[in-house]
């Protein structure tokens, strides 16, 4: 037994017989199956909302899940000797998505259509309902805040390899922006439903026959496909957008929620809006000392090598999927 979290374990209704090292948590094994301890930033009350979410997903047919568990004071939360909040969660026996895998990444699309397809029957409250809207004014700040790193760097004396870089990349990133978001609004998307919020091929634990999702944290009521964007982001980036991976990813996706024209154009955009270059720039905004640290030239370097093939993606993507923009 790992004597670190010997005051924490003691803090459940459960008998440990092993503990071994996953990401970001550590797997119990225990006399009522597997749970997984880890660290957690979320309040009590946004905990106390994801359990009763969790909740009514199961009874919608969705039962391989991590639900929270309580400890022996019955709360959602437990503090070591550091005072440093903890969670325990169920967890599930299999093998993490393989990213390079078609039949993984099938199962794993599967597995998350499916997770939007049952939770339709899950009705938002007034506060969930008045957050879908928010993509496109996010989408907003962040052409913003480019903008305005665009003009610091542009007046920047002493400037370096990242923003000589940054430079020559943001306009036509900027242009993209532009363009994703105005065709956004003029789409008029209608595809509301419930997200995970950060799924990957980290998020799903595949057994033979069944396939368990994890870590719903970042759960919210909006758009659906932007789940199935991130997803097949990772997925692309990984694998060079080779575009052999979108075709699985989809057409696992479609076996279980068929998509509508719209949703192809929705996810279309979603891929023309260059996110990840307005994640590196501001990162290096928010450092904003004399020295770059390397690893933001060495990630803006990556997606200027990646955005060649990101380009060539989009193209496939029209010719392939019929997406007509007016």
């Amino acid at each position: 037994m790992n004597e670190k979290y010997r005051s924490l374990l003691d803090q459940y209704d459960l008998q440990v017989d092993r503990m071994k090292r996953g990401r970001g948590e550590m797997i119990c094994d225990t006399n009522q199956g597997l749970f997984a301890l880890s660290k957690t930033k979320l309040s009590q009350e946004r905990i106390e909302e994801e359990y009763q979410w969790k909740l009514n997903l199961m009874g919608q047919g969705m039962y391989r899940i991590d639900q929270y568990i309580k400890n022996k004071e019955n709360k959602f939360i437990s503090y070591n000797k550091y005072y440093e909040p903890f969670v325990m969660r169920r967890s599930y026996r299999g093998s993490e998505c393989d990213i390079h895998s078609h039949k993984d990444l099938g199962r794993t699309a599967e597995n998350l259509a499916y997770f939007h397809k049952v939770s339709r029957g899950i009705e938002p409250n007034e506060s969930q309902e008045d957050r879908k809207g928010i993509l496109i004014e996010q989408f907003g700040q962040h052409e913003r805040e480019l903008k305005n790193i665009q003009k610091f760097i542009q007046k920047k004396k002493n400037k370096g390899a990242f923003e000589y870089l940054f430079l020559e990349e943001a306009g036509e990133s900027l242009f993209q922006m532009k363009y994703s978001i105005e065709k956004m609004k003029e789409l008029s998307y209608e595809g509301f439903g419930w997200c995970h919020g950060s799924y990957n091929h980290h998020k799903v634990i595949l057994g033979k026959k069944e396939i368990a999702t994890t870590h719903f944290e970042r759960f919210y009521y909006g758009y659906p496909m932007v789940d199935v964007y991130y997803f097949l982001r990772k997925v692309l980036e990984k694998n060079n957008y080779d575009f052999g991976y979108t075709i699985s990813v989809l057409n696992g996706y479609e076996k279980i929620k068929p998509l509508k024209s719209e949703d192809y154009t929705f996810l279309y955009l979603l891929f023309c809006y260059p996110e990840k270059f307005w994640r590196i720039s501001n990162q290096y905004m928010n450092h904003k000392k004399c020295w770059v640290l390397p690893r933001y030239l060495n990630k803006l370097t990556e997606f200027v090598e990646l955005n060649k093939k990101r380009t060539e993606f989009l193209d496939k993507y029209l010719t392939n999927f019929n997406v007509i923009l007016g």
